[in-house]
């Protein structure tokens, strides 16, 4: 299965937080956005700093998360991205909520493949991908 993740899923699977997608064997081929490189990071980093996880614990999950983003194929920030990121939705998103979207739309479209699933833990992007017909995982 092709699946499209966004850093919330990322980030729940490596910090081993509650309600965690558990689909991971099942990915095929996965797919992100490049911002979740910077995302996955600081949401790590904001884990340390606040005292979630101590110094091990942020160096064992740096290198799960370069693991993880290393083996996903990245779609890079384009114009077209931005294009169909800036589009309107009847789904109120932030920025990076409708950039992960957008990024999402483009891989199907440059890929020509029809079913791609988008894994989120984000309620509000959930419906929003679903409304672009994404069959949704993890929200």
């Amino acid at each position: 299965m092709i699946v499209y993740l966004d850093a919330s899923v990322i980030l729940r699977h490596v910090l081993f937080e509650p309600n965690t997608w558990l689909g991971w064997d099942q990915i095929a081929q996965g797919v992100s956005s490049q911002i979740a490189v910077v995302e996955c990071r600081r949401g790590l980093y904001k884990a340390h700093s606040i005292g979630r996880i101590d110094d091990a614990a942020l160096k064992t999950a740096r290198r799960a998360v370069e693991a993880i983003l290393n083996g996903l194929k990245m779609v890079r920030l384009t114009n077209a991205v931005t294009e169909s990121s800036s589009q309107p939705s009847s789904v109120i998103l932030g920025a990076l909520d409708a950039i992960h979207l957008g990024s999402a739309i483009e891989f199907r479209k440059r890929s020509g493949e029809e079913l791609i699933h988008f894994a989120t833990h984000d309620r509000q992007l959930a419906l929003a991908a679903e409304e672009m017909h994404f069959p949704i995982l993890g929200a």
